[in-house]
Parts: structure tokens; C-alpha cells; sequence
């Protein structure tokens, strides 16, 4: 018996352009949350190389639509021979990393028995994403995903999604296909951050935008701004963060995040205030960082 896959409508909406700020601040949340949510108690550069991996060895599993659903369901993984292996220099590009740190951490990564290497590259094995622990992330991170889309679906930021295009067992639950999605979604936009910076300094800039936000209401963002970045009026409404707590969240060393912050408010890409960091709307209007921003809102549109 198959069932059709059921998935949340609203009415089509006029409002995505003009509360575009706000979506922005919703999906860099989203987005920090879901690496957040894969990251467990690992370091974050591991954890995006580790994802980078994953998602290369599946892109055609990704792409096909009848493979998507063939190995959907958790106890159903691709073998390890339809896995397409991945360089690890196509690694350190996608990432926007140093080569040498990446052969460094993947060849550490190996000998911890997380990966291997094949002919061609390296691949994460089937073994390895069998461990209960991936379903259980997995699925936290679908909640989280289905949470955020109800979230800006009430407040009319997202506009209808498409009917279902396949059909599942009734007892069926795809999280392997909705993991796989959302990994592809992840890295494309991390691939987005390079014009920010490298990974780290990118990563640090956007949870401290996420940091200085979170608690606003809907309506903080400017009424009449569009597309412009800096969706906050007044940058005394930006609630600081420190560095400790930003090294914390991203699960960095704290001497890390403190140097790459110094580093950044040299620049002008941050600002020290009265209780720690700021990004200012003056630096998302103009910065690479808004630019970032506006494109991971369409990703995230894109994977609804």
C-alpha cells in the first residue's frame, strides 16, 4: 500500500518580498540551528567536511528522483559502491578552506575510521551512517526544518509548496531523502558564505547577526527597506553577544573566535559595543554579509 506524501499548504501570498528582512533573520536561524543539530559535540569544520563528504558520494542519489526514494527510508542506505567518491581538494573549494587543513582533518578523520579512501577520493562508508545516532539527528533536524516552515508560513513569508510528485509506503518515514536535502542544502549555502570571508570568519559573522536578532519580534524590521540587508532600524535594538558565547554556539575554541573577532571589528565587519559584538545594519546594507543572507533565504526557499 503506498500513501501520497502529505505536506503543509497556505494560500499563495503577496508578502515575501516586503518582509524579506524578516526572512532572512528566520533562515540564518534555521540554518545555524540545522549545523548546530548535525554538529552534536564535534567540531564545526569537522562536521561541515564530514557533510561536504556525504553529500558529494550521494549527488546522484540527490538528483534522481526514483533513487531518492529507493534509499529513503532509514534502515535503507545506498552501498558504499554507488557512492561517489570526492577529492579533497573539491573539498577544500567547496568549502572555501586551506587545502593543508583539510588533508589534515579528513586524513585524521580516516584514521578515526569516519571515512575512507577509494580509488578517486574518499567516501563516508554505509557502516558509519548506521549509527543510531545519525537517524536521531536526522530527524531532529527534520523537526526543526518543519517547525521553521510553519513558523514563516503563518507570518506569510513562504508562498504555496508544489503537490507531491512520488508516493511512499504508508509506513514509510524518508528521513535519509530529507537528510540528504538538507545537507544539499546546507552546503550550497556555505559555498555562498566565501564572498564573507573563509569559512570560520563567515561562520563567526553570522552568529553574531543570528545572536543580535533572535529576540526581536516580527515587526522590528524596518517597514519599506525590500531587499536592503539592514532589517533592524536602529542598531540599539541589536542585542550584543560575546565572543564566548558565539564559540560556544558554534562549538569553536574560544581563542579562536576571540582572535577572528578582533580581526573582523578591525575591519569594520563587526562592532564592539557595551556588552560584546554587533554586526550594524550599515555593514549588512552594504556588506557581502547581507548579500549572504539574502541568498541562503533562497535556498531555503529553494528546498521548500
Amino acid at each position: 500500500m503506498t500513501t501520497t506524501v502529505q505536506t503543509p499548504r497556505r494560500a499563495p501570498g503577496g508578502g515575501e518580498r516586503q518582509n524579506a528582512p524578516l526572512m532572512r533573520r528566520l533562515a540564518a536561524g534555521l540554518l545555524l540551528d540545522l549545523i548546530a543539530i548535525g554538529r552534536g559535540d564535534v567540531d564545526m569544520v569537522d562536521t561541515l567536511l564530514a557533510s561536504a563528504i556525504i553529500q558529494a558520494n550521494v549527488q546522484e542519489i540527490v538528483r534522481r528522483a526514483d533513487l531518492q526514494v529507493s534509499f529513503a527510508a532509514e534502515a535503507e542506505m545506498p552501498p558504499d559502491e554507488m557512492r561517489r567518491p570526492v577529492t579533497m581538494n573539491a573539498v577544500a573549494s567547496s568549502l572555501n578552506l586551506p587545502f593543508e587543513t583539510v588533508r589534515r582533518r579528513i586524513n585524521r578523520m580516516a584514521a578515526d575510521g569516519f571515512c575512507r579512501f577509494v580509488e578517486g577520493g574518499v567516501i563516508v562508508p554505509s557502516a558509519v551512517l548506521a549509527d543510531p545516532q545519525y537517524a536521531v539527528d536526522a530527524f531532529r533536524g527534520y523537526e526543526r526544518m518543519r517547525a521553521g516552515y510553519y513558523r514563516m508560513s503563518e507570518l506569510g513569508l513562504v508562498g504555496e509548496l508544489p503537490p507531491p510528485t512520488v508516493e511512499l509506503a504508508a509506513d514509510s518515514f524518508p528521513i535519509r531523502a530529507v537528510a540528504r536535502l538538507f545537507g544539499t542544502y546546507v552546503l550550497r549555502v556555505v559555498e555562498s558564505l566565501a564572498r564573507v570571508g573563509d569559512l570560520i570568519d563567515a561562520m563567526v559573522m553570522l552568529e553574531i547577526y543570528r545572536a543580535n536578532v533572535e529576540n526581536l519580534p516580527p515587526g522590528a524590521a524596518r517597514a519599506g527597506d525590500g531587499d536592503r540587508g539592514d532589517d533592524v532600524a536602529d542598531d540599539g535594538l541589536r542585542r550584543a553577544v560575546a565572543s564566548s558565547t558565539v564559540a560556544t554556539r558554534l562549538g569553536l575554541p574560544s581563542e579562536t573566535v576571540r582572535r577572528r573577532t578582533l580581526a573582523l571589528s578591525a575591519r569594520g565587519a563587526c562592532q564592539r559595543v557595551r556588552g560584546g559584538l554587533i554586526v550594524p545594519g550599515e555593514v549588512l546594507a552594504q556588506g557581502p554579509l547581507g548579500v549572504a543572507l539574502a541568498a541562503n533565504a533562497a535556498q531555503l526557499q529553494r528546498l521548500f
